[in-house]
């Protein structure tokens, strides 16, 4: 029995009255992986007409000081401690004596709280503030920003690295104090591969492929995206998940992946794996979006998947108002891209089976199971006497009774018997259909993506 198939792409969209709102008015000292320059925590420039972020500022301008992309977000100093603006060579911020110029910040009335801390260099007036653009100097690369102070003592200190212009004065903060870590790339064996003999020592058809980033290293509040690659080709199907489980026809091609970070204000940094793994097993005729196979004699015509529409789809979410269970519930709901069954077996006029396998529906670590998915294909069109007929709807929350725990029969089409030669039995069948996606509501806002392999099987 030969079979082909194709995937498809589901990316779910929940509700945007589920999303979350956090405060961010206030920056505590610490430990900050998205400054590398060693700040005790991020510092965002803006000007006085409040363009926000600004980078770029002249010697006379006043540029304020924000722990975020929000101009409102506070530096906060420990209880005692008093609030200083400072400029010094760097790899000194943490040391008062060294500091070239500062100026003392007032606190928001009854608290230890800078808010839009003005850090002008030409305001800076305790100390030198000349020397920061003076010719003789033997460097234009300088720190500026906010400090918390006790006595002679420097508790913590928010900084930018920034250049200035000899004579003028102007001075520019560094693009990116950041370090974003290159993936690596490792893989873990499918139960078909294991136990063999000899064991696999290498990558094989079916394995699982993944990208590895150490948490931990991630800058603060960047999000990261993945992509893969296939012999330098983007996969397509399923390829920008943090992991990839390989087909058929990925053997002998090897495998890299490629991380983008991304955040709002800051330019996106793309960082690809060194690191790369060659996928082993036997190949065979596949793709994703339309897959040929022989199923008879060659006097016979092919059985054949076609997607017509792209090979994916966008169910776009919206919160129920509607009485009943899905009441207050982010319900989901898209269309089933056109799949085309392409059968010109004019000769034993065999049937066939259209069926879905799908994924849980996963955004990071969030997952929605699949029996959420409800499913209600229909027959678009089919051969005028054609018998293929689409299967009842799946409704959310039932369980999939296919072959497999995870299979759902979409469309099915009976061997014909007692033909005549002016029939017209067999050709294009196009099946579609509407798809449901109910989210609990204790699950994030977001966009959740599942795979969908479809499969059409002669029988």
């Amino acid at each position: 029995m030969r079979k082909t198939i194709t995937r498809v792409a589901l990316v779910a969209t929940l509700a945007t009255s589920m999303v979350a709102s956090f405060a961010t008015t206030a920056n505590a000292a610490g430990t900050n992986k998205t400054q590398s320059n060693g700040s005790a925590g991020p510092l965002f420039l803006f000007d006085s007409g409040v363009n926000f972020p600004v980078n770029t500022f002249g010697f006379d301008a006043d540029a304020y000081a924000a722990g975020s992309s929000s101009p409102n977000t506070t530096i906060d100093c420990p209880s005692g401690n008093t609030a200083k603006a400072f400029a010094t060579a760097r790899g000194t911020e943490s040391t008062k004596n060294s500091w070239v110029a500062q100026a003392d910040l007032a606190f928001v009335s009854s608290t230890t709280t800078v808010l839009q801390g003005n850090v002008k260099l030409a305001g800076l007036t305790i100390g030198a503030p000349n020397d920061l653009k003076a010719s003789g100097q033997a460097t234009r690369d300088w720190s500026l920003g906010i400090a918390c102070v006790s006595g002679s003592t420097v508790t913590s200190a928010y900084f930018r690295h920034i250049t200035v212009t000899t004579a003028t004065g102007v001075w520019t903060a560094a693009a990116s104090d950041y370090v974003y870590p290159t993936p690596t790339v490792s893989y873990t064996q499918a139960d078909a591969n294991k136990n063999q003999s000899p064991a696999f020592a290498t990558p094989h058809v079916g394995d699982t492929i993944n990208a590895v980033i150490d948490a931990a290293a991630i800058p603060d509040g960047f999000n990261v995206a993945y992509q893969w690659y296939a012999g330098g080709n983007a996969v397509s199907s399923n390829g920008t998940s943090a992991s990839y489980v390989t087909v058929d026809n990925d053997a002998g091609k090897t495998f890299t992946v490629k991380a983008t970070y991304s955040r709002t204000d800051y330019t996106s940094v793309e960082k690809t794996s060194a690191a790369s793994l060659s996928v082993e097993g036997t190949s065979v005729v596949a793709g994703d979006v339309a897959v040929n196979a022989e199923v008879v004699a060659a006097t016979n015509g092919q059985l054949a998947l076609d997607v017509v529409s792209n090979a994916s789809t966008t169910l776009n979410g919206v919160r129920s108002t509607t009485p009943g269970a899905t009441l207050n519930k982010s319900v989901s709901t898209g269309s089933l891209p056109n799949l085309t069954v392409n059968d010109g077996r004019v000769v034993t006029l065999d049937g066939w089976d259209l069926t879905a396998k799908l994924t849980d529906f996963t955004k990071g670590n969030d997952v929605i199971g699949k029996t959420q998915l409800g499913i209600a294909p229909a027959i678009a069109s089919r051969p005028t006497d054609g018998n293929a007929v689409a299967s009842a709807a799946r409704a959310v929350g039932d369980a999939y009774t296919g072959t497999n725990s995870d299979e759902y029969k979409l469309a099915s089409s009976a061997k014909i018997t007692g033909a005549t030669t002016d029939k017209t039995y067999v050709g294009a069948t196009v099946v579609n259909g509407t798809l449901t996606l109910v989210a609990p509501q204790w699950k994030p806002a977001g966009t959740y993506t599942a795979t969908m392999t479809v499969t059409v099987v002669s029988k």
